[in-house]
């Protein structure tokens, strides 16, 4: 999806940037930001930004009862949610797509509280909700949950999944910055000659280049060409290869992120997507086809 918004959304942005923080290590920083925000929005505000800022806010609690009620409010902002305010948003998302996720959410904190019949009430319209989700990683990722829940809450079961939101994160194997030029020759002689990189692959409209002394510090020198292997590699900003970039590509999804091209598998042996990072920059997320 090439979609953006189509304008500027500085609490989004803002909400962003928090759950970036937590994510670094620094969960009492963004739990704070996001209060503070929570208080700007108001009960009564955007529904959209109401029910991402709730649902993040769960993924921060240390308790299922603090997150059942960050949760609660995720679902009570859906419920007064237009499809037109969530594609202003990214044009992929509909409010009935959303519903699976936060019934879901509601259910396993139900069933870590041991209330385990209320739990399978939600269990329930998730499953009658989840029509409503798409046929790829995400819809794959949430329809498994539902399953794991269901399971866990048979064997009245109160421990958090391993698999639950906000437990992984990705398999981090490299990261490449991108330098796009329109003089190859002059930026392989920079990099080989004063810094003292290697030729790690040289390919129509792309270098790959490596440290002598710490292999895996790499980057990209592309460049437009008619004939390039790689065409879009001059679109990124950053390349990442990850563990699983399914897994990558359903939690991308589950936040809400931008995608801005879709996962895919290509002939050179790679699946990958495009995402941007709250500054605005393209993220490839790519993993190794096994």
């Amino acid at each position: 999806m090439t979609d953006t918004p189509t304008a500027p959304d500085r609490t989004m942005d803002a909400i962003s940037k928090a759950v970036t923080l937590g994510r670094s290590g620094d969960t009492a920083a963004a739990r704070r930001e996001l209060l503070a925000l929570w208080q700007q929005i108001g009960a009564a505000g955007d529904p959209f930004h109401r029910c991402t800022l709730a649902h993040y806010l769960a993924d921060l609690c240390e308790t299922p009862a603090e997150a059942l009620i960050w949760d609660t409010r995720a679902l009570d902002a859906a419920d007064t949610l237009s499809d037109e305010r969530a594609r202003r948003h990214h044009s992929s998302l509909s409010v009935a797509g959303l519903y699976p996720s936060l019934h879901l959410n509601i259910a396993d904190n139900l069933r870590r509280s041991g209330a385990f019949d209320i739990a399978a009430e939600h269990l329930h319209l998730a499953e009658q909700h989840a029509a409503a989700l798409t046929d790829d990683a995400y819809g794959v990722m949430i329809r498994t949950a539902i399953t794991e829940v269901h399971e866990a809450a048979r064997r009245h079961d109160t421990t958090r999944r391993p698999s639950a939101q906000g437990t992984v994160a990705a398999e981090i194997r490299r990261a490449m910055p991108v330098i796009v030029t329109d003089d190859p020759a002059a930026a392989r002689e920079f990099y080989e000659t004063f810094l003292g990189f290697r030729v790690a692959m040289d390919q129509d409209g792309m270098l790959m280049f490596a440290s002598m002394s710490t292999p895996t510090t790499q980057l990209i020198v592309a460049w437009h060409s008619q004939t390039a292997v790689d065409p879009e590699v001059t679109s990124v900003d950053i390349s990442m290869e990850v563990g699983d970039a399914d897994a990558a590509y359903a939690r991308a999804k589950t936040e809400g992120l931008e995608i801005v091209r879709e996962i895919r598998d290509e002939v050179w042996g790679i699946r990958r997507f495009f995402v941007r990072d709250p500054a605005g920059l393209v993220i490839n997320v790519a993993s190794h086809i096994s």
